[in-house]
């Protein structure tokens, strides 16, 4: 049962949310004027009234020389790559789990009705098949723990994954596979002043629970406005940034937890410890707390 509020599960296939973002699709808006590409940011300071922005081209400052910037505002939305630009190191804590999953967005390859998403609790492992448009899913398996492995046998490991769980034999062409790993991160400020931070780069969560593009694009629609209006009246609205800050801040939290349930529940387990997870699961969910 979902809520009312919003009675439904809206997913894109990885190379159409990456066009949108990057304003490239057919039709769509380009990208917004000034952007930059190939520019990598070395510091971010504050300078009195001023936050100051140093950056330098790819490949070095032989390659096209440093470059300033001074705004009102700046915010870091850089991802997890751009933390130490606002972080002191060990700031935030970083937890790397050991698992790995292996996904990919095929054309439809199980029985299930187009709008059904289903996950498959297997001894071997999580199995998770979520449609898209035009009749594909998504699947996504786990793919073992430690070490990356050969990531040229990657759909090998997918296409026996399926079988093992109970889908059979499916064809999955091997450009089509992309591998990941886990991590966990939750900053516990997004603002120093008039440096803000959203996104990745203020917190990780794992891709299982589908949370982490959720959290960032939440921390941009409600600090948009807040600084709109700073810098259309030159005046903070502090007691309102302390509020989105706290509320962002406490999703983040939340939704770290619930992954890290969500991750915990999908690894293998015996015959035995899979009964125990399938009974458990079983009547909590037939239960009073299956809506939660």
């Amino acid at each position: 049962r979902l809520s009312t509020r919003f009675p439904f599960v809206a997913t894109l296939p990885q190379p159409v949310t990456e066009r949108a973002l990057a304003g490239t699709d057919t039709g769509e808006a380009a990208a917004p004027e000034g952007t930059l590409r190939g520019v990598t940011v070395r510091e971010v300071r504050e300078v009195g009234d001023r936050v100051r922005v140093r950056a330098a081209r790819a490949g070095g400052d032989e390659a096209g020389g440093e470059r300033e910037w001074d705004a009102a505002v700046v915010v870091v939305a850089t991802g997890a790559g751009g933390r130490d630009l606002v972080f002191r190191p060990g700031a935030v804590a970083v937890r790397q789990y050991a698992d790995r999953y292996v996904m990919a967005d095929l054309p439809t390859a199980d029985a299930a009705p187009a709008d059904v998403a289903v996950v498959t609790l297997a001894p071997g492992g999580v199995l998770e098949s979520f449609p898209l448009p035009g009749g594909h899913r998504r699947l996504v398996a786990w793919d073992g723990r430690g070490e990356d492995r050969a990531p040229d046998e990657a759909a090998a490991r997918l296409r026996r994954a399926l079988r093992e769980r109970g889908h059979g034999d499916v064809d999955v062409d091997d450009a089509a596979v992309t591998t990941f790993r886990v991590r966990r991160a939750v900053a516990p400020a997004l603002r120093r002043g008039r440096v803000f931070v959203i996104g990745d780069t203020a917190h990780e969560v794992s891709p299982i629970g589908g949370q982490g593009m959720n959290l960032g694009l939440l921390d941009a629609a409600g600090l948009a406005p807040l600084l709109a209006q700073w810098v259309r009246s030159g005046v903070a609205p502090d007691s309102d940034l302390h509020l989105w800050e706290r509320r962002r801040v406490q999703s983040a939290r939340r939704a770290a937890a619930l992954a890290a349930v969500n991750t915990g529940l999908g690894r293998p387990r015996s015959a035995v410890g899979d009964g125990i997870r399938a009974a458990t699961l079983g009547a909590l969910l037939r239960g009073p707390s299956g809506h939660l």
